[in-house]
C-alpha cells in the first residue's frame, strides 16, 4: 500500500507533537485519531498518553486564561 505509507511515514516521525498539538486543539478526537497508529504499533502508546495529557493540560490552561482575562466581571 503505497498511500498507506505515505501516511504513516510524517505521522511516526511528527506523531508525538502532532498528539499534543491536537489535544490543545480538540483533545478527545485527536486521542481517539492518536489511538490508531499507537494499536498497530506505529507509536510507543505511553508517549501517546503523555504528549496527549500535557497538550490536553495547555489547552485547558489556554482556554481558562482566555477566558477568565476575556470575560465582563459581574
Amino acid at each position: 500500500m503505497p498511500d498507506a505509507d505515505l501516511f504513516l511515514a510524517p505521522a511516526t516521525r511528527f506523531g508525538y507533537p502532532a498528539v499534543a498539538t491536537g489535544c490543545f486543539v480538540k483533545a478527545f478526537s485527536m486521542l481517539v485519531a492518536a489511538g490508531v497508529p499507537a494499536r498497530q504499533g506505529y507509536l510507543n502508546p505511553f508517549p501517546v498518553l503523555v504528549w496527549a495529557w500535557f497538550g490536553t493540560l495547555l489547552g485547558d490552561e489556554a482556554e481558562f486564561q482566555l477566558g477568565r482575562r476575556s470575560a465582563p466581571l459581574y
